[in-house]
């Protein structure tokens, strides 16, 4: 994706969060709230994915919903639809394989890295 507006069209990234978080001026800030972002993400998944080894699906429940407040800050739309994946999966009680679950923690640690590249690209950091 080369033209901005693709990260809002693939629901990567939701434009009104961005714009919003464009216009303040405080450059400084917004390179905060990303870094904070980038170095937590990843505690997050892998608080996750020691809780996925431990069956401990309370513990991924707990962590997904801290981890989709701050997604939902910087405009993370693709990892929140992931998120919603994960705890819906898990609330459903349906006893499908956990594989799938692995597969979904999965894709969750794949869309934070590209939504981390589409970060840097937007905010120049």
């Amino acid at each position: 994706m080369n033209n901005v507006s693709e990260y809002f069209k693939s629901g990567l990234m939701n434009e009104k969060v961005v714009k919003s978080l464009m216009k303040i001026e405080d450059k400084t800030f917004i390179s905060e709230i990303m870094e904070i972002f980038e170095n937590q993400i990843p505690i997050y998944i892998n608080e996750i994915e020691l809780a996925y080894k431990e069956n401990n699906l309370v513990r991924i429940r707990e962590v997904l919903h801290k981890m989709k407040g701050s997604c939902g800050t910087i405009g993370a739309n693709g990892m929140v639809e992931i998120i919603a994946e994960i705890r819906d999966f898990i609330i459903s009680g349906n006893k499908l394989k956990m594989e799938d679950l692995e597969d979904l923690i999965n894709r969750l640690e794949l869309k934070f890295q590209e939504t981390m590249k589409v970060i840097k690209i937007l905010f120049n950091i």
